[in-house]
């Protein structure tokens, strides 16, 4: 994951771990600590829950058997010492953050965007349209889905062939292929359409500045949601993926929409595309 950094004074952000995720906060001049600290105490508030949940279960264990103490210290253990680790964890946190200032003015001005390669007003000034390259993170992902989604779609269909010749009259095994094929056609297709659609809004599309009200996490995968103005001072708000990991609240980045249809946009950071300077 890439090292994040401040928006508003651009030192290295700490990060607090969470059950589904991370936020990130300033301890210098307070940017994300009240999003961090009502994040710390939602952990605290679930753990708690599974806590209780894991005391019932361990009962329970007793009860059916009031000579096996052990069975219930195990199961006390094994559904109650990971969410009192987090509670730990999320309440030593948040004894960090009682000692952050509060951020003075931080929502006056928005912080300057997080992407470093090109500036906001170089990429006002280029020429439509745009010429357009796929980051390696995209290149990957289009390696997979262009070379290996065909190669999987073979073997699943020789596989429903050789099913339905040796297999009689029961066809289950054939179905279930079938329809593990027509996930993978399904992904392959939006996969393609996503890249069409990033491509398309690049090239030709309005700019704007979109800023960052919300972001959530989980080990897997990232998503934002972002606000930004079209020409006419109309005011969007969308949600997208964000495979970079670098956006948080309160950030900005740049924003490309179509002006004839302001809800299609993708933000730049969000994209497994990239703009290539001229």
């Amino acid at each position: 994951m890439a090292k994040i950094s401040c928006p508003a004074c651009h030192i290295q952000a700490t990060k607090v771990s969470l059950t589904n995720g991370y936020k990130y906060y300033c301890p210098y001049c307070g940017w994300n600590v009240e999003v961090a600290r009502t994040a710390l105490r939602s952990t605290i508030r679930k753990s708690y829950w599974m806590l209780g949940l894991a005391a019932a279960i361990s009962l329970l264990a007793l009860i059916g058997n009031r000579a096996s103490w052990g069975i219930a210290a195990a199961v006390a253990l094994a559904f109650g010492g990971l969410p009192a680790f987090w509670i730990s964890r999320a309440r030593h946190d948040l004894g960090r953050l009682g000692n952050v200032r509060k951020p003075a003015g931080a929502e006056a001005m928005p912080p300057a965007s997080p992407t470093e390669s090109q500036s906001w007003s170089l990429l006002t000034s280029l020429p439509r349209p745009r010429r357009l390259k796929l980051s390696w993170r995209g290149r990957a992902y289009a390696l997979i889905a262009l070379v290996g989604g065909p190669i999987a779609l073979y073997w699943m269909t020789m596989d429903i062939r050789e099913g339905l010749r040796l297999g009689g009259s029961d066809h289950s095994g054939a179905w279930s292929l079938a329809v593990a094929g027509a996930v993978v056609c399904f992904y392959m297709l939006r996969f393609v359409h996503a890249r069409l659609r990033e491509r398309r809004l690049l090239a030709e599309g309005a700019t704007a500045t979109g800023y960052v009200i919300s972001q959530e996490t989980n080990r897997y995968s990232q998503s934002i949601a972002y606000r930004f103005q079209d020409a006419g001072g109309r005011t969007f708000t969308a949600r997208c993926a964000d495979p970079s990991r670098s956006l948080y609240e309160g950030m900005t980045t740049p924003v490309f929409y179509d002006p004839n249809q302001p809800t299609q946009s993708i933000p730049l950071d969000c994209s497994l595309t990239k703009i290539v300077a001229q």
